[in-house]
């Protein structure tokens, strides 16, 4: 979910969203939140799960970006 984030903040502030590059990254990063409390509260994955998660999202999502 936070890779998704991570990946919607890029481009909107690379691909020129201009003044809604914020409001982008701000409604995709709620989503993500949104999905990672569904997993907890279903019982799907820990608390610690949903964070590695979202670490190793955001850093892959990163190193994607700096190989573009």
């Amino acid at each position: 979910a936070f890779a998704g984030w991570a990946a919607a903040s890029f481009l909107a502030v690379e691909g020129g969203a201009g003044p809604y590059a914020g409001l982008i990254s701000v409604i995709s990063l709620l989503m993500a939140l949104l999905v990672c409390q569904s997993r907890v509260e279903s019982g799907l994955h820990s608390v610690y799960q949903v964070v590695i998660g979202a670490v190793v999202g955001i850093l892959v999502t990163i190193a994607a970006f700096q190989l573009l």
